[in-house]
């Protein structure tokens, strides 16, 4: 009689620790599907973003965002989208968003500014690529976009910020890029 309630006690131990094995794998699992998801449609919201798809690539970046509402990516590539669409509010407001989950990424007010530039709201353009390159010093597209702002005024204030930031560009690019090429 002790021989078969040890038993018992053994197997349900086993038991448990075999359900609770089986959990973790089930866990694992679920990660490894939802992982390859998000992969899937950031890959297919970036072909159609890419083929100029452009409902089909914010709905694969929305599903991105739902899979993974920490990760600034599917709020950036969203964002670009409604850029390209002409839909410069809801662009605004989900490019703030990815902002606001990663502030030292320089792309995102990138995009941000030029959101502002296709609204004419040219002082806070201006201010998003500072604030990129006061973020990233070297961040050679920010500083184009600042020379490309300035290069449209003709104040002297103007041309100042403009000759700065050329030259900026000029130390942060490769020597291939002004090196004389015989």
């Amino acid at each position: 009689m002790l021989i078969l309630s040890l038993n018992c006690r053994n197997n349900t131990k086993k038991e448990q620790s075999t359900s609770q094995d089986q959990e973790v794998i089930i866990e694992n699992n679920k990660d490894q599907i939802k992982n390859k998801n998000k992969l899937s449609a950031r890959a297919l919201g970036l072909a159609y973003l890419e083929e100029n798809k452009l409902e089909e690539a914010a709905n694969q970046f929305q599903i991105l965002i739902e899979l993974s509402p920490e990760e600034p990516i599917g709020y950036t590539n969203l964002g670009i989208t409604y850029l390209r669409m002409g839909r410069f509010k809801d662009a605004e407001s989900i490019l703030l968003k990815a902002k606001e989950l990663a502030p030292d990424d320089p792309n995102i007010r990138l995009n941000l500014s030029k959101v502002y530039e296709m609204t004419y709201e040219k002082e806070k353009s201006i201010e998003e690529l500072k604030e990129s390159i006061e973020i990233s010093p070297d961040h050679v597209e920010s500083l184009y976009s600042l020379v490309q702002t300035y290069s449209e005024s003709s104040d002297n204030n103007s041309m100042k910020e403009w000759e700065g930031y050329l030259n900026k560009i000029v130390k942060a690019s490769p020597p291939i890029l002004y090196q004389n090429c015989t």
